[in-house]
């Protein structure tokens, strides 16, 4: 039911915000729904379905993403006002479309670089290290 609600809303506010903001509307449109719906109803109610305390869930969250989105937004922010932005502003389209993503790239290393720390525990940290090692070819013994 919240999901049809949510969808129902989501045009509606879609359609309504397209109208008079374009694309920037459309966008904003999801984000208000991913707030209300997914995050201020449906993951209370699963949280409650599943037995699990609301409030210490939403404080591991926070104390694991609170570091990581604070220092990777601020690394965004301070790529965009120099040398991204005014890069993109002077030149080809190509060129400024491929800075803009090396730069989303440089944004989400730094996010889950501090992610890494912040989020998991210690046997977590030495089982993700043990999959990217399993991952990477063998090296060749001399």
């Amino acid at each position: 039911i919240i999901s049809a609600v949510e969808t129902l809303v989501h045009i509606g506010l879609g359609i309504m915000l397209c109208r008079a903001f374009g694309v920037i509307g459309a966008a904003e449109s999801v984000l208000f729904c991913v707030v209300i719906f997914e995050g201020c109803i449906l993951l209370p109610v699963v949280y409650r379905m599943l037995g699990m305390p609301v409030i210490v869930q939403i404080g591991r969250l926070i104390r694991a993403h609170a570091l990581p989105v604070l220092v990777a937004g601020l690394v965004g922010w301070e790529l965009a006002q120099w040398p991204i932005g005014p890069f993109v502003d002077h030149h080809h389209r190509l060129a400024g479309m491929i800075a803009v993503i090396l730069t989303a790239l440089v944004v989400v290393t730094v996010y889950y670089g501090i992610l890494y720390f912040t989020g998991l525990a210690h046997d977590e940290r030495g089982n993700v290290v043990g999959r990217i090692r399993s991952r990477l070819p063998a090296r060749p013994t001399r």
